[in-house]
């Protein structure tokens, strides 16, 4: 997961590579992937780092590994 991080950190388009750790469950963790289009996302999985993460997953994984994709969303705050 790190090699993947860095890797993708690297790349143009990433904005954002987050891995944090469940609180309950420390065999848990959430990959937060922010890029800038559905180009750079992409690409991202055309890169050597992801081929590799992609191939290790299912040893590493204790569930089924699933992305949910949301869009940003901008929400304008009145602090002066």
């Amino acid at each position: 997961i790190l090699a993947d991080q860095e890797g993708s950190l690297a790349e143009p388009g990433c904005v954002r590579f987050d891995v944090v750790r469940s609180v309950d469950d420390p065999n848990e963790l959430l990959i937060w992937e922010v890029y800038l289009d559905e180009e750079a996302a992409a690409f991202h999985k055309t890169t050597p780092h992801y081929a590799a993460f992609k191939e290790q997953m299912p040893a590493m994984a204790s569930k089924v590994r699933y992305a949910d994709r949301y869009e940003g969303v901008s929400i304008p705050t009145d602090k002066a």
